[in-house]
């Protein structure tokens, strides 16, 4: 995240739940589940006028990239 970024990630315990993630661990028990969340501070998550800024996406869309790009360089080289 910080390489998508260009700051340190901060990791923030909020509470709620995501009701499909119990699904994904019973049809996938092997599978690590990560779960991150993309918001900036006027994001008004979850309510009716939610929005994000473009830039806030473009950094997340860089670090999910970067992400499976390294998971699939650790995987292929053992």
């Amino acid at each position: 995240m910080a390489d998508g970024y260009g700051a340190d990630p901060a990791d923030l315990g909020v509470g709620g739940s995501i009701p499909f993630i119990a699904d994904l661990v019973r049809e996938f028990p092997g599978a690590q589940i990560l779960v991150t969340g993309v918001e900036d501070p006027h994001s008004r998550a979850h309510s009716p006028n939610e929005s994000l800024h473009l830039e806030t996406f473009r950094n997340a869309v860089r670090t999910e990239a970067l992400l499976l790009s390294r998971m699939n360089a650790r995987a292929t080289a053992s």
